[in-house]
């Protein structure tokens, strides 16, 4: 089957109600019981948010999946049989520059590069397991699936072992139809002696054995099929077939035609295993302010999600300026947007998490359904987010910040103390420069002219500080 015929396999719409439904008709074409939705990455370094757009894609669809009641599962399948490259090796570096001697593991599998920090067991676990907590941190919860255990499962042991059988004939066919040249072959043999799997030659496949010679160090071995693993356009068609894999996210350079990974790939499922491919959709990268630090360091999910996903076929490109303006149309229940809670929560420098506190919080802020039996973590998380976005994104000359009570200067005139005290107290009065007594409320509290919204600071000042500071607008009245 040609590329052609393959081509309704690229999902072109941007709906998401419209892709789930193609990939739900494409699983029944394969009577598959659940849809399979799977993402592929390379743990060699710290993932960045920029990397996060097939990740947030996936979910996305699997929650339309989930309101219409098909059950499902996202994948998140690790190439943990990658080597450390050097490009990898500069990112890693570039987040930890102590690690600048693991230069020595360059073209090692990064599953047999011990973990830097040795708190798990390979560099690959280790930063596996920081995405993992940043995918749970925005609700997605993936089966982990590693490229390195899918070779040393019996259960796929008869698709390898056909596989390296007819070796030389997908290896002609590749050169025939697509011009691809694999001098090396198309099976990478992790080497018995140096440890790399660069630069291993594929020999022949004899007994369930492969045989190589490793073009870095001279040896001539054989090794288990399972040492090893196949170029990536054959490595595809192995992680499809071993997960049944209904739908995957590409970038464009992976899509590219004729002989795009994932055109090539296809056809190769196609022709030798009669598997039907996965359908795909086009992405792009994200880019962003390299000033910034990650996003989900400071926005709630459902920011990230609009960012992420509007227009994911093209490059994105966010600043400063279009994070706030995003921030300024998400709204809590309570109706209050992102950007003011953050100039809310900010300003105050809240860290007292107490629960009668954080039910203010909520009440003022969030608006939060009560019966949520997560609202006190859920709270937290929000003013944490709203913290690092006050600090991170708001402009200087915006910021505002809660005096304290020794640094506070009061009016000189009595009268206005006493009124300042009454508002503190939240007694109702009529006063017809009520503008001018909340100018002093504003530069006694934040030694500036204006803040936010002062009936909601008021509201949320904690009674001690107000206690206190309504004691020393009274101490030389009474």
């Amino acid at each position: 089957m040609g590329i052609q015929n393959l081509e309704s396999n690229l999902i072109k719409s941007d709906d998401f109600n419209r892709i789930t439904m193609q990939v739900c008709q494409h699983s029944k074409l394969k009577n598959n019981k659940l849809v399979t939705l799977a993402t592929g990455i390379t743990t060699a370094y710290n993932i960045a948010d920029n990397q996060l757009r097939e990740f947030l894609i996936v979910n996305k669809i699997s929650k339309i999946l989930n309101e219409m009641n098909i059950e499902n599962k996202v994948l998140l399948i690790n190439d943990t049989y990658d080597p450390l490259t050097e490009r990898y090796f500069e990112r890693l570096i570039k987040f930890d520059s102590n690690l600048k001697n693991f230069n020595k593991f360059i073209g090692i599998p990064i599953s047999n590069i011990p973990c830097p920090y040795g708190c798990h067991n390979s560099l690959g676990e280790h930063f596996h397991n920081g995405l993992i907590k940043k995918l749970n941190s925005l609700e997605i919860y993936p089966v982990e699936i590693f490229s390195h255990k899918i070779y040393k499962d019996k259960t796929f042991q008869n698709l390898i072992e056909q596989i390296l059988i007819r070796h030389d004939e997908i290896k002609n066919y590749l050169k025939v139809k697509y011009n691809l040249g694999y001098s090396d072959g198309l099976f990478k043999a992790i080497c018995k002696k140096c440890g790399k799997i660069v630069a291993t030659k594929f020999k022949f496949f004899k007994n369930i054995k492969v045989y190589y010679k490793c073009k870095n160090c001279g040896n001539e071995s054989k090794t288990s099929y399972f040492n090893g693993k196949f170029t990536w356009r054959i490595d595809c068609v192995v992680r499809w077939i071993a997960n049944n894999v209904d739908f995957e996210p590409f970038y464009k350079n992976y899509l590219t035609k004729p002989n795009g990974s994932y055109w090539v790939s296809s056809d190769i499922s196609l022709k030798y295993f009669n598997f039907l491919p996965p359908l795909t959709i086009q992405i792009e990268y994200l880019r962003y302010d390299k000033k910034l630090t990650n996003p989900t360091q400071f926005l709630p999910i459902q920011i990230i999600e609009n960012l992420y996903l509007e227009n994911f076929h093209r490059t994105n490109r966010f600043n400063r300026y279009a994070i706030i303006a995003k921030s300024k149309n998400f709204r809590y229940p309570s109706g209050i947007s992102f950007y003011q809670a953050s100039m809310i929560i900010g300003c105050l420098f809240l860290k007292n998490y107490e629960k009668t506190y954080l039910e203010k919080i909520n009440q003022f802020v969030f608006g939060f359904e009560k019966n949520n039996t997560n609202i006190f973590r859920k709270i937290i998380k929000n003013i944490t987010l709203a913290q690092n976005f006050y600090e991170t994104m708001i402009p200087s000359n915006k910021k505002v910040r809660l005096n304290k009570i020794s640094d506070i200067k009061l009016p000189k005139n009595k009268k206005d103390r006493l009124l300042l005290s009454r508002i503190l107290r939240g007694e109702k009065i009529k006063i017809r420069e009520k503008n001018r007594i909340f100018t002093l409320l504003y530069k006694i509290l934040f030694n500036k002219p204006f803040g936010p919204a002062i009936d909601t600071i008021l509201n949320l000042l904690p009674s001690k500080y107000k206690d206190s500071l309504i004691n020393r607008l009274c101490s030389d009245i009474l």
